[in-house]
C-alpha cells in the first residue's frame, strides 16, 4: 500500500465520519501500513492518529472499529514519535477495553497499545 493510499483512507475517514464501514476499513488499513517506518511517518504527518481516535469516539459500540482502532494505535507505537502522540489516546484505549471486555482481539490490541506507551522515552522518565 503506497503513501497515497494512506492519505486516501484518512481522507475518506474524515469525509465520512458516520460511515462505520469506512471507519473500520480506514482503521484496519492504518493498522496494517503503519508497520512500515516510512508509511507510519506518513500516517502521523497526515493526522492519522487523531482520525483513528475520532473514529473510536464516534463508534464506541462497534467492536470492529474499536478492535481495528486499537490495532492501528498499537502499530503507531512502533515509532518514538508515534508513542509520544499515542499517549494522548490512553483514555480511548481504556474505554474500548472496558466496553468490549469480552472481545479477545480488542483486549489484545489494547494491551499492545498500552505496552507501546510504556516504551516511550517520556513514560520512562
Amino acid at each position: 500500500m503506497a503513501s497515497g493510499d494512506v492519505l486516501s483512507h484518512i481522507g475518506r475517514m474524515i469525509l465520512s465520519p458516520d460511515d462505520v464501514r469506512v471507519q473500520r476499513e480506514g482503521c484496519a488499513a492504518i493498522c496494517s501500513i503503519a508497520r512500515d517506518a516510512t508509511r507510519l511517518r506518513a500516517v502521523l504527518a497526515s493526522d492519522g492518529m487523531a482520525t483513528v481516535i475520532a473514529a473510536m469516539r464516534r463508534h464506541p459500540d462497534d467492536v470492529e472499529v474499536q478492535c481495528q482502532g486499537c490495532g492501528a494505535l498499537r502499530s503507531l507505537t512502533l515509532d518514538e514519535e508515534g508513542r509520544r502522540r499515542a499517549a494522548t489516546a490512553t483514555a480511548q484505549v481504556e474505554a474500548a477495553m472496558r466496553q468490549h471486555s469480552a472481545d479477545a482481539k480488542v483486549q489484545s490490541n489494547g494491551c499492545g497499545t498500552i505496552q507501546g506507551f510504556a516504551f516511550s522515552e517520556e513514560a520512562r522518565t
